[in-house]
């Protein structure tokens, strides 16, 4: 199976989810071989150490591929790495969760191919709808969403797609 995150939802990315499931802070659906999960709030409640440490004992999640809108770029991207340029943490407060560290280690979050790695600048979904000009390559949310994945020991990829 493989697990795919949404982060702002299914509906910004033109996914069609027909079979939603609740998972309690999150919604879930299953279409063949891929389970898409994405947050009911995009906020640190719903996006935390333990609402997402629930998805993944629920679903046996090892793996989770994380689909962000990105701008200044015109195909599908692998992300090596961000810079959280939001102001949001979604660990903050929420650390140490069971027996996880207070200061994780967030060097390496992302699983990627040498070739074509791209690192993006996160704004958080209130700055990237407003922002129109910038040289580089800006994403929505995964700056803030994969280092909670990352925490509760979930192998992360990230992947851009173009707005």
């Amino acid at each position: 199976m493989e697990y795919i995150y949404l982060p702002m939802g299914p509906a910004k990315l033109g996914i069609k989810t027909p079979n939603k499931t609740d998972d309690k802070d999150h919604y879930s659906s299953t279409e063949e071989n891929k389970t898409y999960i994405w947050p009911k709030i995009f906020d640190s409640d719903h996006i935390s150490p333990k609402s997402l440490h629930e998805l993944k004992l629920k679903h046996s999640i090892e793996n989770i591929i994380i689909i962000d809108r990105v701008k200044n770029i015109q195909s599908d991207i692998q992300i090596k790495d961000h810079i959280n340029k939001s102001g949001l943490n979604f660990l903050k407060s929420k650390t140490p969760y069971k027996s996880f560290p207070t200061f994780p280690d967030v060097t390496h979050i992302y699983n990627h191919a040498e070739k074509f790695d791209i690192i993006v600048q996160t704004l958080g979904p209130d700055r990237f709808n407003t922002t129109t000009k910038s040289e580089e390559i800006i994403s929505e949310t995964i700056g803030i969403v994969a280092p909670v994945w990352h925490y509760i020991g979930v192998a992360v990829r990230g992947v851009g797609t173009p707005t």
